[in-house]
């Protein structure tokens, strides 16, 4: 959020330049750079494990957010956040009191397209993880056998990675409703 309101209202030196760098590292396939990585983290102690995957999902999913919020916060009119400074408030202030409430909407559905991309994300939780810190879809894989497929372990495992994303989207849709008609124009 902060990186995505410092792109869109402040006097960023090569603002343009920064925000092309900051969306071109989605631009890289995530395999090209997981070699790297994993060798860092061995460097690092992390290894392979859950940590060294939820900072490479962090890696991959953070420009996009903030791609998006700062879509959502180049369509707030500059005039609000100059009120609330007229009444006493710094940036920062305006920022949370103003600012974040109004884009709370396109930070849901940023946050909830993150959230479904690592959740479904199989090649990075296949070379990251191991053992018992695997994620779902490795488990799920891990049920189809070489020369039989336990359908009765399969279906339970389909079910259980479909329910959370479902349930989620349920909880927030009027949080994603609300961001995907922002700016829109009535007539």
């Amino acid at each position: 959020m902060p990186a995505a309101y410092a792109l869109s209202r402040m006097d960023v030196p090569r603002k343009t330049d920064v925000g092309f760098w900051i969306l071109s590292t989605r631009m890289a396939p995530p395999l090209a750079i997981l070699i790297p990585l994993v060798g860092f983290y061995f460097t690092v102690g992390i290894g392979q494990g859950l940590v060294g995957l939820t900072v490479t999902h962090l890696l991959i999913t953070l420009p996009l957010i903030i791609w998006i919020v700062k879509g959502f916060i180049d369509e707030l009119p500059d005039s609000l956040e100059e009120s609330a400074m007229v009444d006493g408030c710094n940036r920062i202030q305006a920022l949370r009191t103003v600012v974040f409430p109004l884009v709370a909407p396109g930070v849901a559905a940023a946050a909830f397209i993150a959230f479904i991309f690592s959740w479904n994300n199989y090649v990075l939780a296949l070379y990251l993880t191991t053992g018992a810190s695997s994620t779902l879809p490795i488990a799920v894989s891990n049920s189809v056998g070489t020369y039989s497929i336990q359908w009765g372990q399969l279906g339970a495992a389909v079910i259980v990675t479909i329910l959370p994303p479902i349930v989620l989207s349920l909880l927030i849709r009027n949080y994603l409703v609300a961001g995907m008609t922002m700016g829109a124009v009535k007539g």
